[in-house]
């Protein structure tokens, strides 16, 4: 009598986990299942308004990985400068700056924590060669500037989508020397969101004040340069030698007369 082979139960996962923090969710069992069987290159998915990229990090250059877009976030140009150490893959997830991109990424209720509208809305996770989650690693990537001066980066590290900027968390947004990217470091990955800023309205307002005044100072100083001196003088009267001598000979002597007898 042979005795039958019990089927091994299928290991049941999606083929991208949804959401944020989702990835985190699978047994460590069902995560090394995903991290073996999804990552012998790297390769994008685009599905819906959004694209899903695996990435083999061990096999990239040096000088990182420019993330593919969806149609949808055509503006956002981002360039992955370091995964962090000891991660070999990575699941980033792009999406357009949409309502159904933050109701897939969990966020319809955080994006009101947002400065404006995103140009960039994303998700990372990362992990080891045997699916251990490395989300807790240093991250660093770019942005493109497109001509702005100022870009406000927020996380949303926990299902629920707790908004969190990135500087605030200790990471770093700085603009680049020749003023075309941005150079932002995070301490951890999750969803991220980058916003660009526009100059204060009070410092516009006192550097067009400034402006004004400059001229005006000018025009001022101009005004009192081109104006006459007038100095008034108190005129000394000297009389001339000439004159004292013609007095002197031509004066009546002061003489008392004698009293006649």
């Amino acid at each position: 009598t042979q005795t039958a082979t019990p089927t091994p139960t299928p290991i049941i996962i999606p083929v991208v986990p949804l959401g944020l923090g989702e990835l985190a969710l699978l047994s460590d069992e069902t995560r090394a299942w995903f991290a073996a069987n999804n990552f012998s290159s790297t390769s994008t998915i685009v599905e819906g308004g959004r694209t899903i990229t695996y990435v083999l990090v061990s096999s990239l250059s040096r000088s990182g990985f420019s993330v593919p877009m969806p149609d949808a976030a055509a503006e956002c140009k981002l360039h992955v400068t370091s995964f962090g150490p000891g991660v070999t893959k990575a699941v980033i997830q792009a999406y357009g700056p949409n309502a159904w991109s933050a109701d897939n990424l969990q966020l319809e209720n955080s994006s009101s924590a947002l400065p404006g509208t995103p140009v960039c809305l994303f998700q990372v996770d990362r992990m080891d060669d045997v699916g251990k989650l490395m989300n807790d690693q240093p991250f660093s990537f770019t942005v493109a500037s497109n001509g702005n001066s100022l870009l406000d980066v927020t996380s949303f590290s926990s299902l629920g989508g707790t908004a969190e900027n990135v500087v605030d968390a200790g990471g770093k947004v700085t603009l680049s020397a020749d003023k075309m990217s941005f150079d932002v470091s995070a301490t951890h990955t999750s969803a991220f969101a980058a916003v660009y800023l526009t100059p204060s309205t009070t410092w516009a307002w006192w550097l067009l004040l400034l402006l004004l005044l400059v001229p005006l100072s000018g025009i001022v100083w101009w005004w009192h340069r081109r104006q006459p001196l007038i100095v008034i003088q108190e005129e000394v009267y000297e009389p001339s030698m000439e004159y004292v001598a013609h007095h002197a000979l031509h004066a009546t002597p002061n003489v008392t007369p004698l009293a006649v007898i």
